[in-house]
C-alpha cells in the first residue's frame, strides 16, 4: 500500500500554485509589459518555458476567474478530465465536477465575493471530479486566491486519488478481517517480540493486548514441547520459509490448549526479513476427538486379533477340560492322580479366565450378565484388595447404597475395581498416600458431553478410584489403554490391565474417563449404565453331582478332531447314541437322507466351506423344528439371541465343562435319564 505524506503533498501543491501565479501574471499583464518596451518575443519564450514547467508538475493545475470560468489548465489536468485544451479553456468549472458540487461551489463563490470569507481557500479538500465521459472519481485539491487588478484568480492544484482510496479501502477491509477473525493472529519482530495481536488472541489466551505487546512470544510456552521442536521452527522461518505445525501452549490461567499454526516471514522490498506473522487456530477439541478416534480404531483392530486368538485357544481348552473331568470321574478312587488332574483343571480355569480377558478387551459380550448392586461388588472387592495394599496407603470408601443396579458380569466388574486399586497403590508405593473409592448415581449433562463426546446420554452408576500418587503426563494418558503399554519396569507388569478394563467397561455399554497431572495423582471414573428397575434374583446353589444323563440319537459335527472325539465320548457316557462327523457338507447329506434318524444335531460354528449357522439353517429347512445346538469358541457374527432367532435352541460357548454341556444336551433333547450318565466327585 502507498503511504501519502500530507505535508509533502501540500508543499508540492503550493509550489505548483506559485509557478501558476508567475505564469498567469505574465499572461494577464502582457500589455503592460509591452508598453514598458519589453521585447514581446522574450515574454512569449518565458511563457512557453513556464508552461513547460507546469506541464511537468505531477498534479493537475487549473486556474479560474471570479466567475468560475477556466482560464488555464496544464497537461495533467487535461489528461485527468479527458478534455482537449479548447474544450476546457473558457468553460465553466461545472464541466469538472458532479452537479451537486457545482451548486455548492456557486454558493461558496457568491459568499466569498460578498463577504471575503471562504471555507475552502488555503485548505486541502476531498471531493469528487467528473470526467468528460461523465465518470466520477475522488480527488484532493488545494486552492489559492490571487488578486489581479480589480478581480481575483483562483488557482487549484488537484490530484486523482482513486488508487489511494482503493488502497485505503483494501486496508480497512484487511483490518476488519483481522480484527473479526476467529483465528488468533500474532505479529512479532525478528527476535520474537510481540508487536500486534488481534482480539481472537485475547479471547483464546486470556491475555489482554497491552499485557503481551513488547513481550516475547515464549510467554505461551507450556513446556510440553522440547528445544528441538522450537529449533526446527526458528531454523525454518529464519531461512525465509513458512513453518506449519501444532503448539501445545498455556493460557494466562495455566490451562493448556492446542493450536494449529502457520508462521510466515514478512520481507522488505530488498528481501530482508523484518517480522513474522503467525495465524493460529485453537484445535483443542478437534485434537481430543482425533486422539479418541485413533485410540478407538487401534483398539478395534487389536480386538479383531484378540478374537481370533480366543477362538483357537478355546478350541484347545475344550478337550483339555472335558477329558480331564471325565478322567477324574473314572479315577475317583485314586487320590494322587485325581489331585494332579484337579491341578490341570485349575490351570485350565485360569487359561479360561485369560481368554475372557482377551474377549473383554475385544469388547465382545462374554459371560453371564445379571442385575448387580455395584456398591456391593466394590465393597467385597475392597476387602480382597486390602490384603495386598501396603499399610502406608489409606483406603477411603464412599459407597452410596442407593446408587442402583447395573446389568453386569459380577466377576468382570470385580476385576475392573481390583485392577484400578492395584494401579492406584502402585502410584503411591514410594511415599504412601490416600486412595478414595466411591460409587454414586450419575446423570450426564451438557457440560459432561463437552469433555466426553463419546459418551451416550443417560443414567449411570459411577465408580471412581482416586489416588494421591505420581500422576501421569500427557504422553502416558494418550497410550494408557493400549495393550502392552506400561510405565512399569520389566517384570512388574504386562501392560494389559488398563486395556482389559477398557474392554470390559465398553462391553457393558459403559465408558471410562481419566484425569491426571504429574505430581497431583490420578482419578479413574468408570460409568456403567444404570438399570431402570430390577429385582435381585437369588441363584440356587447347583448340585455338583450327578450330571444329567439322556437318551436319543445325536448328530455331532465339528472339524476339530480332538473336540469331536471328546464330545462324542462324553455324550455316550451320558447315555446318548452319537454319530460324529468332521465335515459339515457330508453331515448335511447324511441328515438329508435320514432326517428322522436323529433326535438332535450339535454343530460347531467355524468350519471349512460351511459354518454351523449355515448347516443349522439347512437342517431346519429339511426338518422344521429340528433341535439344533451351536457351539463356538468366538464369533462376532452370531450371538445367543441371534442364534435363537434363527431357530437354534442351544448356544454353548467354548471351552465348556461337562456339566454345562450335559445340561444343554438335556434341554435340547428334552429327555433326562433316571440314571445319572456321569458322576463327578465334589
Amino acid at each position: 500500500m502507498k503511504v501519502f505524506n500530507l505535508q509533502k503533498m501540500e508543499l508540492a501543491f503550493q509550489g505548483s500554485i506559485l509557478l501558476t501565479l508567475v505564469f498567469t501574471s505574465l499572461f494577464i499583464f502582457r500589455p503592460a509589459v509591452e508598453r514598458l518596451g519589453v521585447d514581446a518575443r522574450k515574454i512569449l519564450d518565458s511563457r512557453r518555458r513556464l508552461a513547460g514547467v507546469l506541464d511537468a508538475v505531477g498534479e493537475a493545475i487549473i486556474v479560474a476567474d471570479s466567475k468560475g470560468v477556466i482560464v488555464q489548465a496544464n497537461r495533467e489536468a487535461l489528461r485527468v478530465w479527458g478534455y482537449a485544451p479548447e474544450e476546457m479553456i473558457g468553460s465553466d468549472l461545472r464541466i469538472l465536477m458532479p452537479p451537486e458540487y457545482w451548486e455548492a461551489h456557486q454558493r461558496g463563490l457568491t459568499r466569498h465575493t460578498q463577504t471575503g470569507v471562504s471555507h475552502v481557500i488555503g485548505r486541502r479538500l476531498d471531493m469528487q471530479g467528473q470526467r468528460k465521459d461523465k465518470s466520477v472519481f475522488p480527488l484532493e485539491l488545494f486552492i489559492t486566491e490571487a488578486k489581479v487588478g480589480e478581480g481575483s484568480l483562483f488557482i487549484a492544484a488537484l490530484r486523482d486519488v482513486t488508487e489511494k482510496k482503493r488502497a485505503e479501502e483494501e486496508r480497512a477491509r484487511l483490518v476488519t478481517a483481522i480484527t473479526q477473525a476467529a483465528e488468533s493472529i500474532v505479529v512479532t519482530d525478528c527476535r520474537g517480540s510481540i508487536q500486534y495481536v488481534n482480539p481472537a488472541f485475547e479471547g483464546i489466551t486470556g491475555y489482554a493486548r497491552e499485557e503481551v505487546v513488547g513481550r516475547n512470544s515464549n510467554i505461551l510456552k507450556s513446556g510440553r514441547q522440547d528445544d528441538a521442536f522450537y529449533k526446527d521452527l526458528w531454523d525454518t522461518i529464519s531461512n525465509g520459509r513458512t513453518w506449519s505445525g501444532r503448539f501445545i501452549n498455556k493460557k494466562k490461567n495455566g490451562d493448556l490448549f492446542e493450536e494449529e499454526a502457520s508462521i510466515t516471514p514478512v520481507k522488505s522490498p530488498s528481501g530482508e526479513i523484518i517480522s513474522y506473522i503467525a495465524m493460529k487456530r485453537d484445535i483443542t477439541r478437534e485434537a481430543t476427538l482425533e486422539r479418541q478416534m485413533r485410540k478407538t480404531q487401534k483398539l478395534e483392530a487389536i480386538g479383531l486379533l484378540a478374537g481370533g486368538i480366543a477362538h483357537d485357544f478355546n478350541n484347545l481348552l475344550t478337550p483339555i477340560i472335558g477329558y480331564t473331568e471325565m478322567a477324574i470321574a473314572d479315577l475317583r478312587d485314586r487320590g494322587e492322580v485325581v489331585e494332579s488332574l484337579r491341578e490341570v483343571l485349575k490351570a485350565s480355569a485360569r487359561a479360561k479366565d485369560i481368554v475372557k480377558q482377551i474377549l473383554a478387551f475385544g469388547r465382545e459380550r462374554y459371560g453371564d450378565r445379571s442385575p448387580v448392586m455395584i456398591h456391593q461388588v466394590v465393597k467385597e472387592t475392597l476387602k480382597l484388595a486390602r490384603v495386598s495394599i501396603p499399610s502406608t496407603i489409606e483406603i477411603v470408601e464412599e459407597l452410596d447404597t442407593s446408587s442402583g443396579f447395573a446389568l453386569a458380569d459380577l466377576s468382570q466388574i470385580s476385576q475392573v475395581v481390583m485392577n484400578l486399586c492395584i494401579n492406584a497403590a502402585y502410584a503411591m508405593r514410594e511415599n504412601g498416600g490416600r486412595m478414595t473409592v466411591s460409587v454414586i448415581s450419575f446423570v450426564t449433562d451438557k457440560d459432561f458431553f463437552w469433555n466426553h463426546p463419546s459418551f451416550t446420554p443417560g443414567k449411570y452408576v459411577q465408580i471412581t478410584v482416586s489416588d494421591t500418587g505420581t500422576g501421569m503426563d500427557e504422553k502416558t494418558l494418550e497410550h494408557m489403554f493400549e495393550p502392552f503399554f506400561t510405565t512399569k519396569p520389566p517384570g512388574e507388569g504386562t501392560g494389559l490391565g488398563l486395556s482389559v478394563i477398557h474392554g470390559i467397561v465398553k462391553s457393558h455399554g459403559g465408558d471410562v474417563s481419566v484425569y491426571s497431572e504429574l505430581g497431583q495423582g490420578s482419578t479413574f471414573a468408570v460409568y456403567l449404565p444404570r438399570m431402570k428397575e430390577t429385582v435381585m434374583e437369588e441363584k440356587e446353589q447347583e448340585e455338583i453331582n450327578p450330571l444329567p444323563g439322556g437318551a436319543g440319537s445325536i448328530l455331532l459335527v465339528d472339524d476339530e478332531t480332538s473336540i469331536l472325539s471328546m464330545s462324542g465320548k462324553l455324550l455316550k457316557q451320558l447315555g446318548y447314541k452319537v454319530t460324529a462327523m468332521n465335515l459339515p457338507r457330508e453331515a448335511l447329506e447324511l441328515f438329508r437322507k435320514s432326517p428322522d434318524a436323529f433326535d438332535a444335531v450339535v454343530t460347531d460354528q467355524t468350519m471349512p466351506k460351511m459354518t454351523g449357522v449355515e448347516l443349522a439353517a439347512e437342517i431346519i429347512k429339511i426338518r422344521p423344528g429340528a433341535p439344533v445346538a451351536l457351539c463356538t469358541g468366538f464369533s462376532d457374527s452370531v450371538t445367543k439371541d441371534k442364534a435363537r432367532e434363527m431357530g437354534i435352541r442351544e448356544f454353548v460357548m467354548k471351552p465348556f465343562g461337562t456339566r454345562e454341556f450335559a445340561e444343554a444336551m438335556s434341554r435340547l433333547t428334552g429327555s433326562v435319564s433316571k440314571e445319572a450318565g456321569l458322576r463327578l466327585p465334589p
